[in-house]
C-alpha cells in the first residue's frame, strides 16, 4: 500500500499539468546552488515546480507562484505523477523512477551515483548533467528537450512495465515496520 501524498502537495499537484520535480537526495545539506539554478531553469520553460528539499535553507529565499517546496513525499504515489524528475542517481532513488515511468535527467555526485546514471542512460531513460555543467540554461535545454521527446516517454513507460505486478521491496518494508509499530 502506497503512503498519501500530503493534502499540500496533492492539491498542487491537482491543480494544473504535470509538475517537474527536483531532489538533491537524502544526505546532501548543501544544495542551494542545484536549487537555485533549477528553479531558474523551470521558470525558463514555463514548468510547474516541486522542490523535494529536507533542510529549507538549502532553497532560493523566495519561490515562485508555480513552485513548491515540500520536504519528504513518498516517491510511489509522487513520481508517477511528473512530467520529469530531475535528481541526484542514487540506486533508490533511479529505481523508483524507473519504476514509476517517468524520464530522468540525472546530476550525479559520487559514489555510486555515475554508475547508476550511465545504466540509466543505457536503458534509454533518461539523460546526464554533470554538477559542473548544471546551469539554468543546460537543465532548461535537456528538459525541454525530454519533454518534447515523445520516443522517451514511450522507453520510459516500456521500462516500467518489468516493474507490474511486483512488490517495491521499499514499500513493503515500510508497510512491515509500521505494522510492526502500530
Amino acid at each position: 500500500m502506497l503512503r498519501p501524498l500530503s493534502p499540500q502537495l496533492l492539491t498542487f499537484l491537482e491543480a494544473g499539468a504535470p509538475p517537474v520535480a527536483f531532489y538533491a537526495g537524502p544526505f546532501i545539506a548543501i544544495t542551494r546552488d542545484f536549487f537555485e539554478a533549477s528553479v531558474q531553469a523551470a521558470q525558463q520553460i514555463g514548468a510547474r515546480t516541486i522542490l523535494l528539499a529536507q533542510f529549507a535553507k538549502q532553497l532560493p529565499s523566495s519561490l515562485p507562484e508555480n513552485v513548491i517546496h515540500v520536504d519528504c513525499a513518498p516517491f510511489g504515489a509522487l513520481l508517477p505523477r511528473l512530467s520529469a524528475f530531475v535528481h541526484h542517481g542514487g540506486i533508490g532513488t533511479t529505481s523508483h523512477a524507473l519504476r514509476a515511468g517517468v524520464p530522468q535527467l540525472i546530476r550525479p555526485v559520487a559514489n555510486d551515483q555515475l554508475d547508476n546514471s550511465a545504466h540509466a542512460l543505457k536503458l534509454g531513460v533518461a539523460r546526464e548533467l554533470l554538477v559542473k555543467k548544471y546551469t539554468a540554461p543546460a537543465v532548461a535545454q535537456a528538459l525541454t528537450e525530454m519533454l518534447g521527446n515523445k520516443a522517451l516517454h514511450e522507453r520510459c513507460r516500456q521500462v516500467a512495465k518489468h516493474f507490474e505486478g511486483g512488490v517495491c521491496p521499499m514499500e513493503a518494508a515500510y508497510e512491515a515496520i509500521c505494522q510492526r509499530l502500530c
